[in-house]
């Protein structure tokens, strides 16, 4: 192969084995992306530094994944391509989970700041600007960047980085209160089964039964939430106001503004087609009665 057709066709097959959690394929591809560290032209040998880092850090070694990366780093805040090609936006959380994961702080927070700057300048593509909200919620464990993430990626058609909003959001929210997280974690569950990202889906299968959530019947749709109309946020929502709380009290809860929550429960009325708290109250018990 040509090194450009190395920068396409082995980062997809490197990135479809780690999800798909075959990493016995992921090592054997690469042996092959190697050899791109010594092509002439740093847009492949960054590919190559950026895949091989992927696999290192699914063997649980960030450290060598971020030594990997040295000269891709020095080229982050540049206005060209850096981690891998073409350059995905939605790496820009894997990255700083990977740098923090490393304790190379100083290169997570390049990574956001350079993130945060694209979305800024190319505001008519919604992706920068969720991305760049995920890696700064990682890089400040804040939820309230984590919760905007997922707003923005709804809509968007990249599935797994939209679940990964969802599971990192689910994740901070369990430190409140398990039924806070459940619906994200629940979302983020289908969202990876529905891409076939089997080694994502069971990394939230274990973080859920470690918080004691009921397992969950599929169903020949692959939906396997009992609110299958609704966005996790509107999950989160309505079951806290199902229980009798205010708007402002639910705010308070997940840490978003009464606007949002106002918004949620209104977009939650209709697509459920109610329009009273009551009907909520009472479609909650009967639906997760049986959950």
């Amino acid at each position: 192969m040509g090194n450009f057709a190395d920068a396409t066709l082995l980062y997809t097959l490197v990135r479809v084995s780690l999800h798909t959690n075959d990493l016995t394929a992921a090592r054997a591809y690469a042996a092959d992306v190697r050899r791109m560290l010594n092509d002439p032209a740093i847009l492949v040998r960054n590919v190559g530094s950026w895949l091989l880092a992927l696999v290192a850090d699914a063997e649980d070694d960030p450290g060598r994944a971020m030594t990997l990366l040295d000269e891709s780093v020095g080229t982050l805040d540049r206005e060209g391509p850096s981690l891998a090609s073409p350059d995905d936006p939605a790496d820009a959380p894997v990255f700083v989970r990977m740098a923090l994961r490393a304790g190379a702080l100083e290169r997570a927070a390049t990574a956001v700041a350079v993130a945060e700057r694209r979305a800024v300048l190319n505001p008519q593509f919604p992706v920068l600007a969720a991305a760049a909200a995920h890696a700064r919620g990682l890089l400040d464990n804040d939820l309230v960047p984590l919760l905007r993430a997922v707003e923005l990626y709804e809509g968007l058609p990249r599935l797994i980085p939209r679940a990964s909003a969802l599971e990192d959001a689910g994740r901070k929210l369990a430190a409140r209160r398990v039924v806070y997280a459940v619906p994200h974690l629940d979302q983020a569950l289908d969202l990876y089964t529905q891409a076939g990202a089997e080694r994502d889906a069971a990394r939230v299968r274990r973080r859920l039964r470690a918080l004691g959530a009921p397992r969950r019947r599929s169903t020949s749709k692959g939906s396997v939430t009992v609110w299958p109309e609704l966005t996790a946020s509107e999950v989160a929502v309505i079951r806290l106001v199902a229980q009798g709380l205010t708007n402002r009290q639910a705010s308070e809860r997940l840490a978003i503004s009464p606007h949002t929550v106002s918004s949620h429960l209104r977009h939650a009325f209709s697509k459920l087609g109610i329009t009273s708290r009551v009907e909520l109250a009472r479609l909650r018990a009967v639906r997760e009665h049986t959950e």
